[in-house]
């Protein structure tokens, strides 16, 4: 049988190995909520998509945080920065799928972000 590729490997194929790419999902989700739950709206615009890319080592902990796009003020920025480093992030059980980097939006309220 030939060896099962690595989950990076396999996503960034198509995501042929559906548990991966599954757990990837699942685990992008308890991020983003972590963060969500976590984060003060009320510094922040309404209806502004501010995208943030964030370094984090086991078991979860925020060393890094980097705005992409992101219009917000300085405190709004603040307000996002906060709650990515009061986590930690998930991490027991998606220790297989685990990204040292990670990018998410900050939008509110979230239906603005989805259009």
């Amino acid at each position: 049988a030939p060896e099962p590729q690595p989950a990076r490997e396999a996503v960034q194929a198509g995501g042929n190995n559906g548990t991966d790419t599954d757990l990837r999902a699942r685990y992008a989700l308890a991020m983003l909520q972590t963060a969500q739950s976590n984060w003060n709206r009320t510094l922040a615009p309404e209806n502004t998509r501010c995208e943030v890319r964030f370094t984090q080592i086991p078991p979860g902990d925020v060393i890094d945080v980097a705005f992409l796009r992101c219009p917000f003020d300085a405190q709004g920025r603040e307000s996002v920065e906060r709650a990515l480093r009061r986590g930690p992030m998930p991490y027991d059980e998606f220790k297989s799928v685990f990204e040292r980097q990670v990018t998410l939006t900050f939008c509110y309220p979230e239906e603005a972000c989805q259009r």
